[in-house]
C-alpha cells in the first residue's frame, strides 16, 4: 500500500508539472497526521531545499491508503486549510508576476495601510493590492472607500489650490476601482519626488535673496520674470506618467521647461516662500453634477488686498492680466471661483511698475548646472573649445608666418636674379 502511494505521489508531481528527476519522495505518519519526506542521492532534503532545487509545490492532495489527504509544504493540513491556502496561493502568483507593482494584502487595515504607502512614496507606478477571493469576502471596502475619501479625494467643487494640494501629487477625483482580486490606485499622478525636491530647495538658497527686501509688487514681478524668461514652454504631446510631463517646480527652476501647469505650480511654490497669497487655479470652462472641464492652468495673487490674475504662459508683461488663445476672459468665465477678480490695470499703474528687475543669471545658471550634475561637463566642453580655438589660433600663425617666410624668399630671390 505505500508502494501505491508513492507511485500516486509520484502521477500527482509529474501533472503539477514538477521537475521531480533525481528526488525521491516517502512519507511517515506521526502523531499529527503524516509528513512527506524528501530524499537526493540518500540525503533527506528539508521542503525549502526541494523546491528551490525540484520546484516541488506547495500544496498537494494525495491518496494515501485508500484517502485523500492535504499537504502543505510537506505535512498533513485539514481540507478547509487546504482550499482556503490554494485559493491566497493564487494571489501570491498573481503578485509576483506584478513584481513591484504589487502590494500583498490581507484584510481591511492592511489595505488602507497600502493605500497610504503608495500615495505618500516617491514611486510612479500604478499600485495593485492584490487580495485572494477569500480575503476579499472579509475586507470591508465601504469603510476604504470612506477612508481614501477623507484623505485623498479632493472635492468636484475645489479648482483652487495650495501648492501642497496640488503641486506633489494632481488632486484625485473619483475613488479608486476594485474587483473581487485586487484594488488598482493610481499612481502614475506624482509630479515630484524627494530627490527632485531637495534639489529645488538648494537652487532656492540662491535664489531667494535676489528677491529680500522687495515690495510684493517686485516678488510677484520678478517671481513672473523668472519663471517667464527661464523655463520653456513644452507642448502637451502626451505622457506615460505626471513625473515625465515638465509639471514641477524641479521641472522649471533646474529643467528649465514647462507646461501651464508647471509654471503655474513653481509660481505658487515661490509665492508661498515669499509669504505672498495666492493660489493656482485650473480655469473651469463647464461644470456638471460630478464632474467638470478645465481648459488652462494660472495663478491668482492677492496684491494690497485685491485679487488679479497672473498667467505665466503669456510671454509679455500684458500676461498679468489673463489673454489665452487670443481671446480674453471676462467676468462670466470666472462664475465657478469662489473669491472676486479684478480686471482693471492696477498691476500697470501700481507705484513700483516703472521698477527695474534684473537676475544674475549666469550665477543662477552655475548651480542649475550643478544641481543636474553638469557642471564639470560644461567645464570640459569649454576647456576643449578653449584648446580647440588655442589650437586654430596657433594654425593661423603658422600658416602667417610661412606666407610670410614664403614672401621674402620670393623677394630676395628676385633681388639677387637681378644682380
Amino acid at each position: 500500500m505505500k508502494k501505491i502511494g508513492i507511485c500516486l505521489l509520484g502521477v500527482l508531481l509529474l501533472v503539477s508539472h514538477v521537475k521531480a528527476e533525481g528526488l525521491k519522495i516517502d512519507y511517515k505518519k506521526e502523531k499529527e497526521g503524516y509528513v512527506l519526506e524528501y530524499k537526493s542521492d540518500d540525503k533527506v532534503l528539508s521542503y525549502e531545499t526541494a523546491k528551490k532545487e525540484f520546484n516541488v509545490e506547495e500544496y498537494l492532495i494525495l491518496s494515501l491508503e485508500d484517502k485523500e489527504h492535504y499537504f502543505y509544504q510537506g505535512k498533513e493540513i485539514d481540507k478547509e486549510t487546504y482550499e482556503k491556502g490554494i485559493i491566497e496561493n493564487e494571489a501570491d502568483k498573481r503578485c509576483a508576476e506584478l513584481k513591484e507593482q504589487c502590494i500583498r494584502v490581507h484584510n481591511t487595515d492592511e489595505v488602507k495601510k497600502a493605500i497610504d504607502e503608495t500615495m505618500k512614496n516617491d514611486k510612479s507606478v500604478e499600485a495593485h493590492l492584490v487580495y485572494s477571493k477569500s480575503e476579499y469576502q472579509t475586507i470591508d471596502f465601504a469603510n476604504v472607500m470612506t477612508y481614501f475619501e477623507e484623505h485623498y479625494l479632493t472635492s468636484i467643487d475645489k479648482n483652487m489650490f495650495t501648492y501642497e494640494e496640488y503641486g506633489k501629487i494632481h488632486p484625485i477625483k473619483s475613488l479608486p476601482h476594485y474587483t473581487e482580486e485586487e484594488l488598482v490606485l493610481n499612481g502614475l499622478i506624482k509630479k515630484t519626488n524627494s530627490d527632485e525636491e531637495k534639489k529645488v530647495e538648494t537652487f532656492m538658497e540662491s535664489f531667494l535673496p535676489l528677491l529680500k527686501d522687495k515690495s510684493d509688487y517686485e516678488k510677484i514681478l520678478g517671481a513672473y520674470i523668472y519663471i517667464s524668461n527661464r523655463s520653456q514652454y513644452i507642448k502637451d504631446t502626451g505622457y506615460e506618467n505626471f513625473i515625465e510631463a515638465y509639471l514641477s517646480p524641479y521641472d522649471v527652476f533646474i529643467e528649465e521647461k514647462a507646461v501651464c501647469i508647471g509654471k503655474a505650480t513653481a509660481f505658487q511654490y515661490l509665492m508661498e516662500k515669499l509669504g505672498i497669497q495666492s493660489y493656482i487655479v485650473d480655469h473651469v470652462t463647464e461644470k456638471k453634477k460630478d464632474t467638470y472641464t478645465t481648459s488652462h492652468t494660472y495663478n491668482l495673487v492677492r496684491l494690497d488686498g485685491t485679487w488679479y490674475i497672473i498667467d505665466i504662459v503669456e510671454k509679455s508683461m500684458e500676461g498679468f492680466l489673463l489673454g489665452f488663445n487670443d481671446k480674453t476672459y471676462s467676468k462670466e468665465d470666472y462664475r465657478y471661483y469662489d473669491i472676486a477678480i479684478s480686471f482693471n490695470d492696477y498691476f500697470k499703474d501700481h507705484p513700483d511698475a516703472n521698477k527695474e528687475f534684473s537676475f544674475d543669471y549666469k550665477a543662477l545658471e552655475k548651480v542649475v548646472l550643478k544641481l543636474r550634475g553638469e557642471e564639470k561637463k560644461k567645464e570640459e566642453t569649454t576647456t576643449k573649445q578653449q584648446e580647440e580655438k588655442k589650437s586654430k589660433g596657433s594654425e593661423l600663425q603658422y600658416f602667417l608666418l610661412s606666407g610670410i617666410l614664403l614672401i621674402l624668399f620670393v623677394v630676395i630671390y628676385l633681388f639677387t636674379r637681378k644682380k
